[in-house]
């Protein structure tokens, strides 16, 4: 399974930098208030748009996921607590 998932991470790796490698295309310049500020290719503002997409999910997962854990059921819950044992069991163990 490790061989195959090492496998499909190279193909993904190498379909996205033949899809940077196509897509090199200087966009026109960014600007603001008139001004010009930058020129970045598109390729790079791609790229940026994806991971900022990838670290909100990432952090909307975990505040969703935090959330859930907090307001979770009593009565859902299938664990029930353990028994405490009595200071005269474990007396006898020491």
């Amino acid at each position: 399974m490790r061989k195959i998932r090492s496998l499909l991470l190279l193909v993904v790796g190498g379909i996205l930098a033949l899809f940077f490698y196509e897509n090199w295309v200087t966009a026109p310049c960014i600007k603001i208030f008139g001004q010009e500020l930058v020129q970045l290719s598109t390729s790079i503002i791609i790229l940026t748009f994806f991971i900022i997409g990838f670290f909100l999910g990432i952090l909307s997962h975990f505040t969703w996921s935090q959330r859930r854990k907090k307001i979770s059921p009593v009565s859902g819950e299938q664990n029930a607590p353990e028994p405490q044992k009595s200071s005269q069991q474990e007396e006898e163990k020491k």
